[in-house]
């Protein structure tokens, strides 16, 4: 990957093992994806498989919720499989720095949380209205689904919001 310099990257780093840190305690674990050139990348939350114990680890899915989006300047709930969650990792993922972000955004895909995504995606759904995929959140505010984010990147919201 590419850093423009070595600030942005030390601030990167910093953030990347902050979240490692909140996630690790919540029996989570941390892995940055695959990133491009002139990209941020993505952080994402996966369930610990080598571990008997649950992926919220008895954290209710409220104040895992919580939590995560408190951890990250933008929070993407997912689905692995999803066209729009896809669009909407694309957009941060090639658009980050014309949106203004400067950490990789935090993606947790429920799908690969077993019965505990559900749960998560069900108390999202009590939390914003929102019942589906992708669920983003930037600067702990719910901004919508891939719809919601489209259109607040093209009229300068999400800038905006990450101010």
């Amino acid at each position: 990957f590419f850093f423009h310099n070595l600030e942005h990257m030390i601030r990167a780093q910093a953030a990347a093992i902050l979240a490692f840190m909140l996630l690790s305690t919540l029996g989570r674990s941390f892995v940055p994806a695959a990133r491009s050139r002139g990209s941020v990348g993505f952080a994402r939350a996966l369930s610990d498989t080598s571990s008997s114990c649950s992926a919220l680890n008895g954290v209710p899915p409220a104040e895992y919720i919580s939590t995560s989006i408190s951890s990250a300047d933008v929070v993407i709930f997912s689905k692995s499989y999803c066209p729009f969650c896809t669009s909407t990792k694309s957009l941060f993922s090639s658009h980050a720095s014309e949106l203004g972000l400067t950490t990789a955004p935090l993606v947790i895909e429920l799908d690969e949380m077993g019965a505990e995504g559900a749960d998560v995606q069900q108390e999202l759904a009590k939390m914003t209205g929102q019942r589906t995929v992708p669920n983003v959140f930037v600067k702990g505010q719910h901004l919508g689904g891939n719809d919601d984010t489209q259109r607040a990147a093209a009229e300068g919201k999400i800038t905006e919001m990450l101010k």
